[in-house]
């Protein structure tokens, strides 16, 4: 189905049916990276994200991204994460595979804090184009902020720090039910306390820092983040969050990029 942009697109859209609309969303994973992107019509939203931050034409703000320790869980077999590592990295998946503890029929390296090597593949998926972003960011020369939230949900220890397990902590709402609902004693109060001072600070200056709050370093050439760990420290942390890892799949969306534009140039 080619795009047909003009003004009576909304009539226009009304007339095609589900079927014609999903065969125009992308079925293949190189057009689809990072892995959780809007769909690029061309009209709306012109050009991938990535590509935007990658050449430094984003926008001139202040920035804080981060992710959980533990976003996602996997259940997948050795062979399936292989499988997934090799279609994903291409020509780098031997690298990726050794980063994984999975070469040479490996059985995957387990860490205390990111679980086990198909735990660790599926949310660094999810984390490093955070890191990216953040890296991008900075080398246009715009202030930018990472953390990693590794607190647990009271209870939910056994877990880690699953997805959206910092939303509690940073707007201040404790639900009783969900995935982030649970019986927050003082110290997590505290926690709470102290991570809306950051984002209060960030909103009104774009710099999180102030008063007596532990300094949050900026994202620099030194890749420097912040760990709000599970017993409710701040602790900055210089080298990059899971670097090698993140370096690795930094190359594999600017191998994308590149193709993606190899691909457009071609269409035309």
């Amino acid at each position: 189905m080619k795009a047909r942009y003009s003004e009576d697109a909304i009539t226009f859209l009304r007339q095609l049916s589900a079927q014609d609309l999903m065969k125009s969303l992308p079925n293949n994973i190189e057009d689809r990276l990072p892995l959780i992107s809007p769909n690029i019509d061309g009209w709306v939203i012109p050009r991938l994200p990535a590509e935007i931050f990658a050449e430094g034409q984003q926008a001139s703000i202040s920035m804080i991204v981060g992710t959980t320790s533990h976003e996602f869980s996997s259940s997948s077999s050795l062979d399936e994460l292989r499988e997934y590592i090799e279609n994903f990295t291409g020509n780098l998946a031997p690298r990726a595979l050794s980063l994984y503890g999975l070469a040479d029929n490996g059985k995957g390296t387990s860490d205390p804090i990111y679980g086990t090597a198909a735990d660790q593949w599926f949310v660094d998926v999810f984390r490093c184009p955070v890191a990216a972003q953040a890296q991008f960011h900075s080398a246009a020369h715009q202030h930018a902020y990472e953390y990693e939230f590794q607190h647990a949900i009271p209870s939910q220890e056994a877990q880690g720090a699953v997805h959206s397990a910092d939303l509690p902590y940073v707007f201040g709402f404790y639900p009783k039910s969900g995935n982030t609902s649970g019986n927050f004693p003082s110290a997590d109060y505290k926690l709470a306390e102290l991570i809306e001072s950051y984002w209060s600070n960030f909103a009104k200056t774009g710099n999180p820092n102030g008063g007596s709050l532990p300094n949050w370093p900026e994202f620099d050439d030194s890749q420097s983040y912040i760990v709000f760990t599970q017993d409710g420290y701040v602790v900055p942390t210089p080298g990059g969050l899971r670097r090698p890892q993140c370096d690795l799949l930094r190359e594999v969306l600017k191998q994308r990029i590149a193709q993606r534009k190899l691909r457009d140039r071609g269409a035309r």
